[in-house]
């Protein structure tokens, strides 16, 4: 749904009379639309920088639309860097959408830094049912940045050490 840009956000909800309205509530400084909320809310931009920084990668400031795009054309193949940069966009949008329901029909908040803890934590355990990822430098430093076992990498294959 949200590829699709089809969430219930905010602006949607008080659009059809079902909310009061649309002040964004994970940072509470703006109205919530789709872009807003995963790419200009500060909440969400805390995530979003430390995940980029964990992967290494500097996504483009771009709409929604825009990035997904880019992203569908940027991250091809089946390295362990691409999976995991595919997982931190995939996890980093279902936990913000997850906090954001949680603060609006449970009035629980999480702080960012659980949240990316979260992220972090979805992604090393996807990760850890694949195991035929090559073995490559770059694989090895996200081996290493992520606390990955050597298991995820192709067994047999010398030359490098894991």
């Amino acid at each position: 749904m949200a590829i699709y840009n089809r969430l219930g956000t905010l602006d949607g909800m008080v659009a059809f009379g079902v909310m009061d309205t649309s002040r964004c509530v994970l940072c509470e400084a703006n109205d919530e639309n789709h872009n807003h909320l995963f790419f200009e809310c500060s909440y969400s931009f805390r995530i979003w920088s430390t995940m980029t920084a964990k992967c290494n990668v500097n996504w483009p400031k771009l709409n929604w639309n825009h990035l997904v795009n880019w992203l569908a054309t940027q991250l091809t193949g089946s390295s362990l860097a691409v999976t995991i940069c595919k997982l931190v966009f995939t996890y980093s949008i279902y936990c913000i959408w997850l906090e954001r329901n949680c603060r609006i029909f449970q009035a629980t908040k999480s702080t960012e830094v659980a949240i990316i803890s979260r992220i972090k934590e979805l992604v090393r355990y996807r990760v850890m049912s694949i195991t035929n990822f090559k073995a490559d430098l770059t694989n090895n430093c996200f081996l290493k940045e992520w606390s990955l076992p050597a298991s995820v990498i192709k067994s047999g294959l010398a030359g490098l050490n894991v």
